[in-house]
């Protein structure tokens, strides 16, 4: 599970990164891995089982994710991702927050959709929350975030 929440992250990141015209293609590589790294940082400190009527509300409502949505987890990733982008790459306020603004509820509403769609059954609030409290739920030797981060990026 962790590695498909991590590929369907980095995608958005690099599509979302791509086609920003404000970001120079020198600090593209970089804003992608920060990107990645933020976000699944958000989602990891956000998707646990104290969240479970915040994460309840993201994913059960009828209704597509939007920035600025009043949603605590929402709000918290964008914020990650933001100061990540301002601190460690150096794009401006404004960049950053408008990468944030896309690729966030870009990423919440696709989770939703594999949450109710057709396979439910392996995608689903348990398995996403159990990713990120547990390691890689289907492997049973267990894989940390971190680890599968690392490989992603060597």
């Amino acid at each position: 599970m962790l590695e498909r929440v991590l590929d369907m992250v980095k995608n958005y990141a690099e599509g979302a990164v791509a086609s920003h015209p404000d970001i120079p293609e020198e600090k593209k590589q970089e804003t992608v891995q920060a990107t990645t790294e933020a976000v699944m940082d958000g989602l990891k400190q956000n998707f646990n089982a104290s969240n479970l009527s915040d994460l309840t509300s993201l994913f059960n409502g009828g209704n597509q994710v939007t920035a600025g949505a009043s949603n605590p987890i929402l709000s918290s990733i964008e914020t990650t991702l933001v100061n990540t982008l301002v601190q460690r790459v150096g794009l401006s306020q404004g960049v950053a927050n408008s990468l944030a603004t896309h690729i966030v509820p870009s990423l919440m509403n696709s989770f939703t959709d594999r949450i109710k769609g057709a396979d439910h059954t392996e995608f689903n609030l348990d398995a996403l929350v159990g990713a990120f409290t547990h390691g890689n739920d289907t492997d049973p030797k267990g894989s940390s975030i971190l680890g599968t981060l690392g490989k992603m990026f060597s």
